[in-house]
């Protein structure tokens, strides 16, 4: 090990070091993490206060962790390779650490011999990360020792998978003895070196950033500007969504994503040629730069995306010289037909702006409108591919700051306005919104993805699972005809078996029988609540659902709700008898298994681990006071991760489907963290047989799902329920006087009710009735408001 550490090939003496058979693994590790666990933080201080949006590293040590907190008063964000949070870089906003080749933590995890650095290269979510950082980031490299293998390795890295001129400028501060040819290869490489007098241990380098930050006041953490410039930005996803979204609209649901995606992608690129023809090696050469990915990779995406467009007869290639040309033959208004459908939702929210608040529309706001929608729609797109890719729970969407943004000229009366409008359009659209929200959000959602780990998601062997556990939380709208999920949940694992059937596999949906005890006390909380509105049940339920909607109710209440309204004399009771025909987990398990659910035993599902891991989630939610959970359904949890946990180590391809966030959260908090790699959310789970197979799911469900939207106030919330009431009575004299009235009755009511101490945000049926009932005694005072200026008016 001396021999290479002295002739500077340092990997060779890692192999050795990792070779010795007289020093268990376990010492040698400890010994490794124990070194690299000495350090003096305080050195890095005026490195970490430089305003740079993230700080990437090949050490293994927390030194810059603990620097930037020191430094900036808040933690940075911690990534680290071999982590599952590692594949949530790209779509960071905050400041963040990331250690590319591993951490102390876990030591397995930690980049250092030969062997290790050959993985690299198979690892399809390292290198969108490296190259998603340089290609889509401006990079300083500072303090690198370039004779290090660990750095050399990344730019080897960058150079094969991107190629030696990839855009943007990135500069490296290097001292003056690095050797000139690596001077070329970094300029090769599009980096600026410039060099800085080695002596007296870098000296230079450290009064430079003790000068930079004694001038610079602000951090990156309290800056607003760098906030606002560390948001992603869409300029590829803004070139491509039109034609992205006219694959997506034209192949059809059973088409996948990923595929409708590249071919919306190729096709827009040899439209931009139209009428001429275009090399088929420039098409490639656009998807390699756009995509950073190689140039052979290019290659196969760009053919398979030709052969289908020519299939449908949209292009046509000819031999040109030695080459191949292909021309666009197809209707080239791919952004007509996004146009259209923006113009959908523009039309319907100056519909709903006039009718719901009154709000007469400006010459200029149609058009403006229309940018909002367009950013709202690439917006969401990111929020989409993040919380598919770092498996967590989707984001709201910022409406006011779009509109803001957008429409200048707005007043805030009006944006505030408009906010309510388009916050009741993405939560309960209509059939023409739904379809146009559902078509625009999977494109974007896939478009985005594809941009920012394209290895992972156009090239990664992405393989169906064996085993799918649902969770109640999935399970009970899954079976439930007429909750809002029910169409997509049903059409989601429908399509999931008609693949790994054609695939010559099978996968088996299975369900816990400790979760069928949740669904039979579920049905009668349901029972009980009806019963508690009294004869007043159906009208009582219809208004719960305008107020909290379908989706926020007890799954069986929702649905009926729903059905109700078109099947004007279907009794609870009778829709239990139709649509949940059960009383017991006995009766259930065997309805469940003539719908293809395999419902297993506790006894079948617990697996050796199952004791250590109910202790760990016992002590998780233990911790968190508010998390309310008792612990026999801890226990149902703790059965379900030990099947997980078997099923893994028997290298079984199996997920478990759930809604719960809190779950998720407290299983990454502890050791059986890897664990939450295979867990995926309700959400996750359409979005994953979308991408892989195409989803047949209807739009309203799917639209729902996509585009989550609630108010942000409680006068908002009680405003939005008396304009739905009104809305159910509908006439022109009632919209024309509705928007004065409904902000005055909103106002009171919510004050009347918090003086009451009534509870708005309650999932208590109790509570949520009383609460109702309250606001029912409103309700006659403001259609006597209405009636009177409409009276009035007349008169």
């Amino acid at each position: 090990m001396a021999d290479y550490i002295h002739e500077q090939d340092l990997i060779t003496a890692a192999d050795y070091f990792f070779l010795s058979k007289r020093v268990p693994d376990g010492e040698r590790l400890k010994a490794l993490v124990e070194h690299l666990s000495r350090y003096n933080q305080k050195e890095l201080l005026p490195l970490v206060r430089l305003p740079f949006h993230g700080f990437v590293t090949t050490n293994f040590d927390r030194c810059l962790l603990d620097a930037y907190a020191a430094a900036n008063g808040k933690a940075a964000l911690d990534f680290r390779r071999g982590d599952e949070s590692f594949k949530q870089v790209q779509w960071c906003t905050d400041p963040f650490v990331a250690r590319i080749h591993g951490g102390t933590e876990l030591a397995t995890s930690i980049v250092l011999t030969s062997k290790d650095f050959e993985t690299l290269s198979g690892d399809s979510i390292y290198l969108d990360v490296l190259v998603h950082l340089f290609t889509r980031k401006n990079v300083l490299f500072l303090g690198c020792s370039f004779a290090d293998p660990a750095v050399r390795a990344v730019f080897e890295h960058i150079n094969k998978q991107y190629g030696p001129t990839p855009p943007g400028l990135h500069m490296a501060l290097i001292p003056d003895d690095v050797d000139h040819e690596f001077i070329q290869r970094l300029n090769r490489m599009n980096v600026d070196a410039i060099r800085y007098d080695a002596a007296d241990h870098h000296r230079a380098v450290w009064e430079a950033l003790d000068t930079y930050c004694s001038k610079s006041s602000t951090p990156i953490a309290t800056s607003a500007a760098l906030a606002e410039t560390a948001i992603a930005p869409f300029a590829a996803a803004k070139r491509y969504l039109a034609s992205c979204y006219a694959r997506v609209r034209l192949s059809g649901r059973l088409h996948p994503l990923r595929e409708a995606v590249v071919e919306g992608m190729v096709s827009s690129i040899i439209q931009s040629y139209a009428p001429k023809g275009v090399a088929e090696g420039d098409v490639i050469k656009a998807v390699h730069r756009e995509l950073g990915i190689q140039v052979d990779a290019a290659r196969e995406l760009v053919g398979v995306a030709i052969e289908r467009l020519v299939e449908e007869k949209l292009c046509r290639g000819h031999k040109e010289g030695g080459s191949r040309k292909i021309a666009w033959s197809g209707e080239a208004d791919d952004s007509n037909k996004l146009d259209l459908a923006l113009n959908v939702l523009v039309e319907s929210a100056i519909d709903r702006a006039v009718v719901q608040e009154g709000l007469h529309p400006k010459r200029d706001l149609r058009e403006s409108l229309k940018s909002f929608f367009r950013e709202m729609v690439l917006q969401r797109g990111w929020d989409l591919g993040a919380a598919f890719a770092s498996n967590r729970a989707l984001e709201e969407i910022n409406i006011a700051k779009l509109l803001h943004q957008t429409c200048p000229f707005l007043s805030l009366t009006e944006v505030e306005s408009l906010k309510r409008v388009c916050n009741k359009m993405l939560a309960t659209p209509t059939e023409a919104e739904a379809k146009v929200l559902a078509e625009l959000g999977r494109a974007s959602f896939a478009l985005e993805l594809a941009i920012q780990c394209p290895r992972n998601t156009l090239f990664h062997s992405s393989v169906l699972p064996e085993k799918v556990y649902l969770d109640a939380n999935v399970l009970m709208p899954a079976l439930t005809y007429g909750h809002p999920y029910h169409h997509v949940y049903r059409a989601t694992i429908e399509r999931l078996r008609q693949a790994t059937a054609q695939s010559a596999g099978h996968v088996h949906i299975i369900a816990s029988y400790g979760f069928l005890n949740e669904i039979v006390s579920h049905r009668r909380l349901a029972i009980e609540e009806v019963e508690g509105w009294g004869q007043h049940f159906r009208e009582g339920i219809i208004k719960e659902a305008l107020y909290y909607g379908t989706a926020n109710m007890n799954v069986f209440v929702g649905a009926y709700a729903n059905v109700a309204q078109t099947e004007k004399d279907l009794e609870f009771s009778d829709f239990l008898n139709r649509y949940a025909p059960y009383s017991n987990e006995k009766e259930l398990a065997q309805w469940m298994r003539q719908r293809g659910v395999i419902v297993q035993s506790d006894n079948q599902m617990r697996g050796s681990e199952y004791a250590s891991i109910s202790h760990e989630l016992q002590k998780a939610y233990a911790a968190d006071l508010a998390s309310g959970k008792s612990v026999r359904l801890i226990e149902h949890d703790a059965v379900q991760i030990s099947a997980l946990h078997s099923d893994q180590q028997q290298n079984k391809r199996s997920i478990f489907v759930t809604a719960d966030k809190r779950l998720r959260e407290m299983v990454a908090r502890g050791k059986y963290k890897f664990l939450v790699e295979h867990m995926v959310s309700n959400v996750g789970l359409t979005q994953m047989i979308d991408l892989l197979v195409g989803n047949p799911g209807e739009s309203r469900g799917l639209a729902n799902m996509l585009w989550t939207a609630k108010s942000s106030t409680k006068t908002e919330e009680v405003r939005q329920y008396l304009v739905a009431l009104a809305l159910r009575e509908y006439d022109d004299a009632m919209a024309m006087e509705m928007p004065v009235v409904v902000e005055q009755i909103a106002e009171e009511a919510v004050a009347e009710a918090d003086r009451l101490g009534l509870r708005l945000d309650t999932d208590d049926a109790s509570d949520r009735r009383r609460f109702l009932q309250f606001v029912g005694t409103f309700e006659d005072k403001f259609f006597g408001a209405i009636r009177e200026r409409i009276e009035r008016r007349e008169g």
